[in-house]
């Protein structure tokens, strides 16, 4: 008794060429803008023609990004990407109270930037008072 019969491969072509009639343009297709750009993931452009970015930052929290032009937008892209390839977080200064900001540049100054002084002009450089 043969359960599975192989079938020949000019059937099994042309029921997978009326599967595709069936469903039509169902296929995947690259999701365009107004122009007919393709857009990458995360990418979208807004009924006022505006582009957005959306990405989740290393903390979490969803986060958009808006530009007038795909161009403008890419380098943005680009940028928060590499940002935090480099583990750098961009919101940071944002969300930087007074008080975390004296706190930080305690903790992190260099001592290079001891030896450097206002002059009695207020400009960075000049004669070391200490000579």
């Amino acid at each position: 008794m043969i359960l599975n019969a192989p079938t020949d491969r000019a059937g099994s072509q042309s029921d997978r060429a009326d599967s595709l009639e069936r469903w039509g343009d169902k296929m995947a297709s690259s999701r365009k803008d107004a122009k007919g750009y393709a857009l990458h993931t995360g990418e979208c452009q807004r009924s006022d023609g505006r582009y957005a970015y959306s990405y989740t930052d290393p903390e979490g929290t969803r986060r958009t990004v808006y530009a007038k032009s795909l161009a403008e937008l890419r380098q943005k892209e680009r940028k928060i990407i590499r940002d935090m390839e480099d583990g750098i977080d961009a919101h940071f200064p944002e969300r930087l109270t007074l008080n975390q900001l004296y706190e930080w540049n305690r903790l992190f100054r260099g001592k290079g930037q001891d030896r450097m002084r206002l002059d009695g002009f207020g400009r960075a450089g000049g004669r070391d008072p200490d000579t």
